[in-house]
């Protein structure tokens, strides 16, 4: 499931250790909408979360999940069994927000906050929340978007590439945020192929990179 929700929201695995489960959106392909892939992706893991059940129990399996957004330095690590690794503060606070949150929430930070304010998404502020290795650090709850339809609509995890919320001079159209539809595989792969590619003019420091990261 994250496998293909990861290739819908143009995000990237950075690795899994243990229960834990992190990705990226901003690196190694830089995006304007870092943090608007990352919300969609963690919210789509939400919804997605009823369709999983423990069969001991049969009892539906709840995960925490928690969100920043910073710079990072990225590296290939390793000889013999190369893996492409990212470092850094962002890495560790995005942590911080997973395991200081709660089940079934999105736990994020002002940063990150910042970025989506002014898109549809309902933020709830959570309050001054002690975080260690961080001190106190003002932190938000990641509701939902705004006049999304897909709590009802979402009857499988397979959603509709989110490239389609970008136009075609780049700029993201509120519009088209939050169209999820029942696909096929192929059509994912298609879609992520033919996307368009989009020239972002910034200044950039040699190493590093503006990402979001999940756990």
């Amino acid at each position: 499931m994250c496998l293909l929700l990861e290739t819908i929201r143009s995000l990237f695995q950075v690795e899994t250790i243990g229960d834990a489960y992190m990705v990226v959106s901003g690196a190694p392909e830089k995006t304007r909408f870092h943090a608007h892939y990352v919300a969609d992706m963690a919210l789509d893991m939400l919804r997605s979360m009823k369709h999983l059940q423990d069969p001991s129990t049969g009892d539906t399996l709840q995960i925490r999940i928690g969100v920043h957004s910073g710079m990072v330095v990225a590296g290939v690590v390793g000889l013999k069994m190369p893996r492409w690794c990212l470092f850094g503060d962002t890495v560790n606070t995005a942590s911080r927000m997973e395991s200081s949150g709660q089940g079934m929430h999105i736990h994020i930070s002002e940063t990150t906050k910042a970025h989506l304010e002014e898109e549809p998404y309902l933020l709830v502020e959570r309050g001054t929340v002690t975080i260690k290795g961080k001190g106190e650090m003002k932190t938000y709850w990641l509701k939902e978007k705004v006049g999304d339809q897909t709590g009802e609509a979402l009857d499988t995890p397979f959603l509709a590439n989110s490239s389609e919320n970008e136009s075609d001079d780049g700029s993201r159209d509120s519009s088209r945020i939050s169209t999820y539809n029942p696909v096929f595989s192929e059509d994912v792969i298609k879609k992520h192929r033919d996307a368009p590619n989009i020239t972002i003019e910034e200044e950039v420091v040699q190493e590093k990179v503006e990402l979001d990261s999940v756990t």
